[in-house]
């Protein structure tokens, strides 16, 4: 095995078997509140693990919802809120990566993302954002 800095080691293939998780595969589904996923990605450490989450959506996607918009959607009470709830939903995201630090106070994670090459690698996930997180060979998805 070779680390992102050039060392290079060998591992037994029963150290491999017994010890080492994969960040996509899991045995045991858990439905678990968004407080309870942030608490998980937290005390993640170095642990590889996969987190599905809502990216913040940016000025072009919303500019995009209100040009598709009719107007219908802008006068009735109920096309209006669900142009609303459209508006603020961003892209899902999946990232495979390791915790770098969490920022309590912030309700954010700095996260490597492994899938990306390079320092620029570095990825805020909100905890509050979080709908699915694969840590441990455990899937922990939202109620």
């Amino acid at each position: 095995m070779q680390n992102e800095n050039g060392y290079e080691w060998t591992i037994a293939p029963s150290v491999v078997e017994q010890e080492c998780r994969a960040a996509d595969q899991f045995t045991q589904t858990l439905k678990v509140t968004r407080t309870e996923m942030a608490q998980k990605l937290k005390s993640a450490g170095h642990l590889i693990f996969t987190v599905e989450f809502e990216k913040q959506p940016t000025p072009t996607t919303v500019e995009n919802h209100l040009d598709s918009a009719s107007p219908d959607d802008l006068t009735v009470v109920k096309k209006r809120r669900r142009l609303a709830r459209k508006v603020l939903k961003g892209p899902i995201r999946t990232l495979v990566g390791h915790l770098k630090q969490s920022e309590a106070h912030m309700g954010r994670s700095v996260v490597c993302d492994l899938e990306i090459p390079g320092k620029n690698n570095e990825r805020q996930v909100d905890h509050r954002k979080i709908n699915k997180i694969i840590i441990d060979n455990i899937c922990y998805q939202q109620k």
